[in-house]
C-alpha cells in the first residue's frame, strides 16, 4: 500500500488504441509505475498560472518536470470546464508540420473537435499553415478553456515550431493556456508578454524536492540524519533520489552508505547510474545498452536489434526500473528510456564503436523492412554509412518521396543529411532540386539538378534527370522552345511500359509547356493522358494536378461551364485525399477564383484567392497559376477603388516574378497596372508606362504563340487607353489582330472581351451595324456561359454603349442579347454627374478646342476669347465632368459622348 501523499503516475490513461506505434505515449503523461511525491504547493501554482497565457518549467534533467505536470495533467482532466492536451517531444517534431499533426492528435485525445485532415500521418503536401491554422479555429470553437502541455521541448530546436507556438499564443489570447517542459529557455520571443506579467515561470529551485517530500520517496528507508545528507548531496534532484532509492533497494543494507556521497548534481547522477547498471546481470546490462540506440521500442524491434529472442523476458525482469525505462502505453508494450538514462547507456555503448555500428545498421534493416524510411535512415547515418543511407532514399523511390510521401516528409529526410553529403550525391541532389522547386526556389533547384546531371556522368538519357529537367523547365517558364515539345515525346517513348509515374510526369509538363504556347488541344491530350497513368500509378495528387491542367484548357477555350466543374470535382478530391495541402488547394481556389470573377461574384472569388495568394507565393506555383491568382487579385483590388492596396499589391506581383524568374509575370503586372489606370482615369500616366514598356509595339507586333498571355494584356490595356483618350482608329490596329489570333486558338472568353472592346471603338466612329455586330457577339458569350464582366470589367464606361445598343428598338439586338444587355445596365451602379449642370454652348466649344489638343491661347484665338476666360470656362468644364486634368477631361468628354474624336 502507498502511504499518503504518494500517487503512482499515469496509471490509468492510454492513448488512442488506433494511434500509430509511432505515437504511442506522445499524448498522455509517461507511464511511470514510481513512488512520486505529490507536490502540492507547486501544483497549486500551476493552477495560479492559468491567468497568464504561457507557463514555463525549465530545468535541467532529471528534476521531475514531466512528473510534476503529470499529476497536474490527472487533476486537470478530473476538472470541468477544462480541456488539456498533452504532447511528448522528440527531435523529429522539429519538422513543423509533423510537429502541428501531432500536436492536433494530441487535441482529439484530449476531446477537442480539430479538423481531422490536420492530424493526418498520411502521405501529402502537408502545409503548416493549413494545420496551424485548424488548431487556431479548434480552440476557438471550443467551450471550455484548452491547456496545451509540450513536454520535452527542448528536444524540438526548431524556429518554426517556435513561430508556431507564438503563432497559437497571440492568435488566441484568451482560452488557451501554452504550458513549455524545457531545459532551455525557449526562443518565443515573449520578452513583451513577459512584461505584462503573461508569463509564469517554474525553475529548478523550485522545482527540487524538499526533505519531507524526498522522505515519501524513500518510505522509511533513510534515518533522518542519513535523508538530510543525501537531501544536501542531491540538492533535492528527483531522479538523484530515485536512483538512489533503486540502488537501496537491491540491497537494504546500502542505505547507511549513501550519505557518504560527495559532489555536485550530475556527478551524483552518474555514479548512482553506474551503480545501478552495475548491479544487474551482464544479460540486463547488454539489454539496456543495446537498445539505448531505439528512440522507443516494443519487445520485437529490439530482439530484431539485438539479435536475440529473448526481449519480452528481459523487459519483464527490468520491470522495477520505471523510474529509468518508462513504459508508454497501458499494455506495457512500448517503452523508452529516461533521457538522462538514454544518453548514459549510449555512451556506455560508444566505448565500442563496432557495437555500436552493428546495432545501428540491424536498426536501419529492421526500419527500412517495416517502411519507416526515416528511421531507417536516421540509423544508417548513425553507424556511418552513407552509401546505406543513400540507398535507402533510391529504394524509398529518390526524388518522386516529394510526390508519395509529401514535402514535409521529404524536407525532414533531407535534414538528416549533411549538406556537404548531398552535395556528393546525385540521389540526395534530385530530392533536394525536387523540393526547391515545391519552394519556387527555381535558381537553387537548377544548380541541385545540374549538378547531380554532371555527377551522374552528365547522361542526358537519365531517367530521373530528364524528367526533373521537364519539370524545372516548366517551373521556369523555359517551355517555348519549338524543339522541346517533340523532346519530351521522345522521351516518353523510351520509358519503360511500367514507369507510370515518369510518363504521367512527363505528360503534365506537356500539358503545362502547350497552354504557354496556346495549343490547347494537345494541353488537352497530355492532360487526359497525364491523369489516366497518374491514376494507374497510384497518385490521386498527380491525377488532381493534371485535372487542374485540363480544366485551365477548357477556360480558355471558353467551356466555362466544363471548367468550373472540374475545378470543384478536382477540389473536393484534394480535400479528401490531401486536406492539409495548402498549395495544392491554393492552386484550385486560384482557378476556381478566375471564374468566379468573371461571373461577378465577387465575394467567394476574392475570399478564395485572398486565401491562396499567400501558399502560391511562397510554395508549389508556376505562370500559369500564378497569372490566374494574381490577375484575380489585382482586378479585384482595383474594384474596391482602394489605390495604396493595389500598388502594395503590384509591388508583390513583380516580387515574385522577380524571385521566381518569370519575366512574363513581371510584364503582365505592367500591363494590368496600364489597364488599372485607365479604369481610374490617370490616362497621363498609363501613357507613360505604355511609352516605358513599349505595349503598343508589343500588341501590333508579330504573332508569338509563347506571348499570347502578354500581347493580350498589353493589347487590352493599350487599346483601352486609346479608347479612353478618343484614339478609335488606334484602338482597332491593336484590337483587330489580337481578335483573330485568339479566334484562332480558339480562347472564347478573350475574343468576347475583344469584341466588347471593338463595339466601344465602333460607337466612337458613329458605326452603328459594326458597333452593334461585335456587342451582340459578344453579349451571346456573356449570357450563354453567364459571365458579365466580360462585357462590364473594362477600363472604359461601358453604359453608353449598351444605351446606344438598345436605343436600336426590337431589330438592333437579337433577344438574347437584347434582354441580358438590360440585365447589364440594371446592374451597373449609377453615376450621377458630379454636378447636376449640363455644359453650356460655349462650354463645349472650349471642350471641343481642348480635345483636339489647342493649347488655352490657341483655343482663346480660335473662339476670339481672352486667355483668362478661357480659363475660366475650363474650370467650369472640369468642376461639371469631374475632372482634375486636360486629359481626364478629354476622356471623361469621350465616354459621356460629347465629343467624337478619331
Amino acid at each position: 500500500m502507498k502511504k499518503a501523499g504518494t500517487r503512482t503516475i499515469g496509471s490509468d490513461t492510454a492513448p488512442p488504441s488506433a494511434a500509430p506505434a509511432m505515437l504511442v505515449g506522445k499524448t498522455r503523461p509517461p507511464r511511470q509505475r514510481i513512488v512520486a511525491s505529490v507536490r502540492e504547493a507547486l501544483l497549486g501554482q500551476l493552477d495560479t498560472s492559468l491567468s497568464a497565457l504561457i507557463t514555463i518549467a525549465r530545468s535541467p534533467a532529471g528534476f521531475g518536470k514531466t512528473t510534476l505536470l503529470g499529476q497536474w495533467f490527472e487533476r486537470l482532466r478530473a476538472r470541468s470546464g477544462i480541456k488539456v492536451a498533452w504532447l511528448s517531444l522528440d527531435e523529429d517534431d522539429g519538422e513543423i508540420t509533423r510537429f502541428l499533426a501531432n500536436l492536433a492528435l494530441a487535441f482529439q485525445a484530449a476531446g477537442i473537435a480539430v479538423d481531422p485532415a490536420a492530424t493526418s500521418q498520411a502521405p501529402s503536401f502537408s502545409e503548416a499553415a493549413y494545420r496551424r491554422d485548424a488548431l487556431r479555429d479548434a480552440i476557438e470553437r471550443e467551450p471550455a478553456a484548452v491547456i496545451v502541455i509540450l513536454d520535452d521541448y527542448h528536444r524540438v530546436r526548431s524556429a518554426e515550431v517556435d513561430s508556431a507556438v507564438n503563432y497559437l499564443v497571440r492568435a488566441v489570447p484568451t482560452g488557451l493556456h501554452v504550458v513549455i517542459s524545457t531545459r532551455d529557455w525557449p526562443d518565443l520571443r515573449v520578452a513583451d508578454l513577459e512584461a505584462q506579467g503573461l508569463v509564469a515561470t517554474v525553475d529548478a529551485s523550485m522545482l527540487a524536492l524538499t526533505v519531507a517530500e524526498a522522505a515519501t520517496i524513500f518510505e522509511g528507508r533513510l534515518d533522518g540524519d542519513d535523508l538530510a545528507r543525501i537531501h544536501a548531496r542531491t540538492e533535492g534532484w528527483a531522479v538523484a533520489l530515485q536512483l538512489a532509492k533503486l540502488w537501496i533497494d537491491r540491497d537494504p543494507a546500502r542505505g547507511g552508505e549513501i550519505g557518504a556521497f560527495s559532489g555536485r548534481t550530475d556527478a551524483i547522477g552518474r555514479y548512482l547510474l553506474e551503480q545501478v547498471l552495475g548491479d544487474l546481470e551482464p544479460e540486463l546490462q547488454d539489454f539496456l545498452v543495446e537498445t539505448s540506440i531505439l528512440d522507443s521500442f516494443d519487445a520485437e524491434a529490439a530482439d530484431a536489434v539485438r539479435e536475440r529472442d529473448d526481449s519480452r523476458q528481459a523487459l519483464a525482469r527490468l520491470g522495477r526500473f520505471d523510474a529509468l525505462l518508462i513504459p508508454l502505453d497501458a499494455g506495457r508494450r512500448w517503452f523508452r528510456y529516461h533521457h538522462l538514462f538514454a544518453d548514459f547507456l549510449r555512451e556506455q555503448l560508444q566505448r565500442d564503436p563496432a557495437r555500436a555500428t552493428r546495432l545501428h545498421r540491424r536498426a536501419a534493416t529492421r526500419f527500412a523492412a517495416d517502411g519507416d524510411v526515416l528511421q531507417a535512415v536516421k540509423h544508417a547515418q548513425r553507424a556511418g554509412d552513407l552509401a546505406g543511407a543513400v540507398a535507402l532514399v533510391n529504394q524509398a523511390g529518390g526524388w518522386e518521396i516529394v510526390l508519395h510521401q509529401g514535402v514535409g516528409f521529404a524536407r525532414g529526410l533531407m535534414a538528416l543529411f549533411d549538406p556537404a553529403a548531398i552535395e556528393c550525391e546525385p540521389a540526395l541532389l534530385r530530392v533536394h532540386g525536387y523540393l526547391r522547386l515545391k519552394y519556387g526556389e527555381v535558381d537553387e533547384a537548377r544548380r541541385c539538378i545540374d549538378r547531380a546531371r554532371r555527377l551522374a556522368g552528365g547522361a542526358e538519357e537519365h531517367r530521373d534527370d530528364a524528367i526533373l529537367g521537364a519539370l524545372l523547365r516548366t517551373y521556369a517558364d523555359e517551355v517555348h522552345d519549338p524543339a522541346w515539345m517533340p523532346a519530351l515525346d521522345a522521351r516518353i517513348a523510351r520509358l519503360a511500359p511500367a514507369d507510370h509515374l515518369g510518363r504521367a510526369t512527363l505528360q503534365a509538363t506537356v500539358a503545362v509547356g502547350a497552354l504557354g504556347s496556346g495549343d490547347f488541344a494537345l494541353a488537352e491530350r497530355a492532360s487526359a493522358a497525364g491523369i489516366r497513368a497518374m491514376e494507374t500509378a497510384g497518385s490521386a495528387l498527380g491525377a488532381t494536378y493534371c485535372q487542374f491542367h485540363l480544366a485551365q484548357s477548357h477556360f480558355y477555350r471558353g467551356a466555362i461551364e466544363a471548367a468550373e466543374a472540374s475545378f470543384r470535382a478536382a477540389l473536393v478530391t484534394a480535400e479528401e485525399n490531401y486536406g492539409s495541402d495548402r498549395a495544392l488547394k491554393a492552386v484550385g481556389n486560384s482557378l476556381l477564383a478566375h471564374i468566379l470573377y468573371w461571373r461577378d461574384e465577387l465575394d467567394e472569388a476574392s475570399r478564395r484567392v485572398d486565401s491562396a495568394l499567400d501558399a502560391l507565393e511562397a510554395h508549389d506555383s508556376w505562370l500559369d497559376i500564378l497569372t490566374v491568382a494574381c490577375f484575380t487579385a489585382v482586378f479585384l483590388a482595383a474594384g474596391r477603388g482602394d489605390a495604396a492596396a493595389l500598388d502594395t499589391l503590384f509591388d508583390r506581383v513583380k516580387a515574385m516574378a522577380r524571385g521566381r524568374g518569370l519575366p512574363q509575370l513581371d510584364a503582365l503586372a505592367d500591363a494590368w497596372r496600364l489597364e488599372t489606370l485607365v479604369a481610374r482615369g490617370d490616362v497621363e500616366g498609363a501613357a507613360r508606362l505604355a511609352a516605358d514598356r513599349g505595349f503598343d509595339a508589343l500588341a501590333r507586333g508579330p504573332d508569338q504563340p509563347s506571348e499570347w498571355r502578354i500581347r493580350t494584356a498589353a493589347g487590352l490595356a493599350v487599346a483601352q487607353l486609346h479608347l479612353r483618350t478618343g484614339q478609335a482608329a488606334r484602338a482597332l490596329q491593336v484590337l483587330r489582330p489580337l481578335r483573330a489570333t485568339a479566334e484562332r486558338q480558339q480562347r472564347a472568353l478573350d475574343v468576347a472581351r475583344i469584341d466588347t472592346l471593338l463595339a466601344c471603338a465602333a460607337r466612337l466612329r458613329g458605326e452603328t451595324p459594326a458597333m452593334l455586330a461585335s456587342i451582340a457577339a459578344a453579349l451571346d458569350y456573356a449570357a450563354t456561359h453567364d459571365v458579365p464582366r466580360v462585357v462590364t470589367g473594362v477600363a472604359v464606361e461601358i453604359d453608353p454603349l449598351l444605351n446606344a445598343a438598345l436605343r436600336g428598338g426590337a431589330t438592333a439586338l437579337p433577344d438574347r442579347a437584347r434582354a441580358y444587355a438590360r440585365r447589364l445596365r440594371q446592374a451597373l451602379p449609377s453615376r450621377p454627374p458630379p454636378t447636376g449642370e449640363s455644359l453650356s454652348g460655349r462650354e463645349l466649344a472650349v471642350l471641343g478646342q481642348l480635345c483636339v489638343g489647342r493649347s488655352n491661347k490657341d483655343i482663346g484665338r480660335q473662339l476670339d476669347l481672352s486667355e483668362n476666360t478661357v480659363k475660366f470656362h475650363l474650370k467650369r468644364v472640369y468642376e461639371k465632368l469631374g475632372a482634375h486634368s486636360r486629359s481626364a477631361a478629354v476622356s471623361a468628354a469621350i465616354q459621356r459622348g460629347l465629343i467624337r474624336i478619331d
